[in-house]
């Protein structure tokens, strides 16, 4: 029985060695990330945690405050998912409001309220309904009712959120780009415009925007975009914002082409834009929009449609895999709603930090300004966020939130390097987060499918190119990998 007993203490001991040895090797892999001459001005915060029982197995500078970018998306979406349930779906109700109806006429209004939705209309979320499909859905529902005519206007309420739609600790020079577009009670398109400037033929000149989709926004676009003759990037980008008469691009394009340069564009007022369309819309379709002021109070107001988002996983895959921050946004807001009653941002704020620090995470030297990551004010620690992915991965129900985050050897800005390394392939479930100086990523490291380890990654402050920064966190994961 003795001997039984020490060969059992035997193998403890020696398993125990082998597992110090590895931690040994996981920080001197750190290590020596961390000394590279490379990263010689930069702040850093590493973590690396065994999801077995939440415990740090090794770190670099873990309680450093640093601004987390993207990454922060995170705490939002897997909140909200905890709140909200992954089945949960926007309902954006469509309303007729009546006054009098006679041989096909209907004096009254078309009613729209907003709900928050952020994917309404996107192009870009797969299996969406499109604008197309909703205005043929609702120009069937008032052909039902015998509607030829309505004699009214289409109304969209935008109260559900009363915030300015952008942040005002985002960046200026952000809002008018669709990355900094604001969040509003009714989105619509991703509140996203796309427009197409022709490539100059001479230099010297102002290149013209030929083109914007949708059309009804040609008016809130100018160009300032310069022909030359050096070779530049195309790197063009907007400024204004909702509070401005109109947005203006602004960049350079090398001449003499003869095709077409295309970006991304916040839209000012996403409401008004798609009252415009519906309009127009059904007309088309054979059912006129007059668009008179109707003075009479309504007889009746009766429901003619909820319609419904996907569900809310799907929503958050789009938000996680393209860094979307208007869907971020909106989930901030709806936390809010759900948690506290107020979708207020300084309120839903709040409430999401709550919750976090509910769930174990240690709240020092963080800071939260917005749901998205796009204010640099944003403040996170590696340990913080380490707490966080460790509660998201013991919760039962966000058991595959992981699923939701890149491979990154499979797509993002890190794959180019980690796709080379077959045994790497579904490895690393990471979320990115990167703006001026700032790279990190946060996720999962997994071994035959699961989470094993919680890692985060956070460079603040960092002096050399994109690609260096890039090359060097992509080679630090393939090492890590190894020991791991």
């Amino acid at each position: 029985m003795r001997s039984l007993i020490f060969i059992f203490i035997l193998l403890i001991g020696g398993q125990q060695n082998v597992l110090q040895g590895q931690r040994h090797k996981i920080q001197q892999t750190i290590n020596k990330f961390v000394k590279a001459e490379l990263l010689s001005s930069s702040s850093m915060g590493i973590a690396i945690t065994d999801l077995r029982n939440g415990k740090m197995i090794a770190s670099y500078d873990p309680n450093r405050s640093l601004i987390p970018a993207s990454s922060m998306k995170i705490l939002t979406c897997a909140a909200t998912m905890k709140t909200a349930g992954k089945q949960f779906s926007f309902v954006t109700p469509v309303y007729l409001a009546r006054k009098d109806f006679e041989n096909g006429v209907l004096h009254g209004d078309l009613i729209i309220q907003g709900m928050g939705d952020p994917s309404f209309g996107s192009y870009w979320l797969e299996n969406n309904l499109s604008f197309e499909q909703f205005a043929d859905s609702v120009f069937y529902l008032l052909r039902g009712l015998g509607i030829t005519e309505l004699n009214g206007q289409i109304r969209v309420n935008n109260d559900y959120i009363k915030d300015i739609p952008e942040n005002p600790e985002w960046l200026w020079y952000d809002l008018g780009n669709y990355y900094g577009a604001g969040c509003f009670g009714f989105n619509f398109l991703e509140n996203t415009a796309q427009i197409s400037i022709e490539e100059p033929k001479t230099p010297n000149q102002v290149c013209e925007i030929v083109k914007v989709v949708p059309e009804a926004l040609e008016e809130q676009f100018c160009s300032n975009v310069q022909a030359t003759k050096e070779v530049v990037a195309k790197d063009l980008f907007v400024l204004g914002s909702t509070q401005a008469d109109h947005y203006e691009v602004f960049g350079k394009i090398k001449c003499c082409g003869n095709g077409q340069v295309v970006l991304k564009a916040a839209i000012k007022n996403p409401a008004e834009t798609f009252a415009a369309m519906l309009a127009a819309g059904l007309k088309k379709r054979g059912l006129l929009v007059t668009g008179s002021y109707q003075l009479k109070p309504y007889k009746s107001i009766e429901l003619l449609w909820n319609y419904k988002s996907q569900n809310l996983e799907k929503l958050i895959k789009r938000t996680l895999d393209k860094s979307v921050n208007l869907y971020a946004e909106s989930f901030l807001h709806l936390l809010g709603n759900l948690l506290n009653g107020t979708t207020v941002r300084a309120d839903a704020l709040k409430s999401m930090q709550k919750y976090w620090t509910d769930q174990g995470m240690d709240d020092e030297g963080v800071k939260l300004f917005d749901g998205s990551g796009l204010s640099p004010k944003n403040k996170m620690t590696a340990k913080a966020m380490s707490k966080v992915l460790y509660s998201i991965h013991k919760d039962s129900s966000l058991r595959d939130f992981h699923l939701s985050l890149q491979d990154v050897t499979k797509a993002g800005i890190l794959s180019g390097r980690l796709s080379n390394v077959s045994s790497l392939s579904d490895r690393y479930r990471l979320k990115s987060g990167s703006m001026e100086g700032v790279r990190c990523f946060a996720g999962y490291i997994l071994e035959n499918g699961k989470p094993k380890y919680a890692l985060v990654l956070m460079i603040n402050s960092y002096s050399c190119s994109s690609t260096e920064i890039r090359n060097k966190i992509a080679d630090f994961l393939i090492h890590l990998s190894s020991v791991i």
